[in-house]
């Protein structure tokens, strides 16, 4: 026999197991999760355990978890990957009502994570999350050097505007008005104050002790952009 047809009538002889993952219905085969045995689901449906599994109707199994959340353990489990990408979640959460609703976020997903024991060293999440902090400390080496420049002219404090659809950020020192540029951004500057306000400005005061730091979000002509406020600490 073809060893695709037999692949495909194992399969289909196969005992499918329906997860209910908070009213959100997720059917799979026993064996697909069963291939990831270091796993919260891997090790519940091992053949050893079978005795300790009490399906409902249909081999039907509820956890009452994220469902939303579930669609990329779920995706793990058939490919390996873990396939959320932050900034994809950025863009639809600002899409509409509709598209709101259906969105995960980085700390619902990390969540349902740790509870089915998903192992990130294995998941394209643990690649994402080293490339969102290279972005990030791009973007605050970036901050940090036109602070110092601005301290080197003993200006009182710096104002950065941030646009949501700019390749650069326009940036004015006080009280040195003349003193207007724009200044190239890296990748998803904008994204990593939406998403990751907190982490920046961490990080940015961890490296400029005594800095004052203020921001606010701004709509204005068709225009959305971050103003950051930094005041630098002029202390020896």
């Amino acid at each position: 026999m073809d060893p695709e047809k037999k692949r495909k009538r194992e399969n289909s002889n196969e005992e499918k197991v329906v997860l209910n993952i908070g009213g959100i219905k997720y059917e799979t085969l026993q064996s697909t999760l069963t291939a990831r045995p270091d796993t919260l689901l891997g090790t519940m449906f091992q053949e050893r355990n079978q005795m300790m599994l009490h399906p409902t109707n249909n081999n039907e199994y509820f956890f009452d978890r994220n469902g939303r959340a579930f669609h990329y353990i779920m995706e793990f489990y058939r490919t390996g990957k873990i396939t959320w990408d932050p900034i994809n979640y950025q863009h639809q959460s600002q899409a509409d009502e509709n598209t709101i609703c259906f969105t995960v976020n980085k700390q619902e997903l990390d969540e349902e994570l740790d509870y089915f024991q998903i192992p990130f060293t294995n998941s394209k999440l643990h690649q994402v999350h080293a490339k969102l902090r290279e972005d990030i400390d791009e973007f605050v080496d970036l901050i940090i050097d036109l602070v110092y420049e601005g301290m080197r002219m003993w200006e009182e404090y710096i104002l950065i505007h941030v646009y949501k659809n700019r390749k650069s950020l326009h940036l004015v020192w006080f009280p040195c008005q003349s003193v207007c540029r724009n200044v190239k951004l890296t990748p998803f500057s904008f994204s990593i104050l939406s998403l990751f306000q907190d982490k920046f400005r961490d990080k940015l005061k961890a490296s400029l002790p005594g800095l004052q730091y203020g921001y606010e979000l701004v709509a204005q002509n068709n225009n959305i952009y971050y103003c950051l406020e930094l005041t630098p600490n002029y202390k020896f």
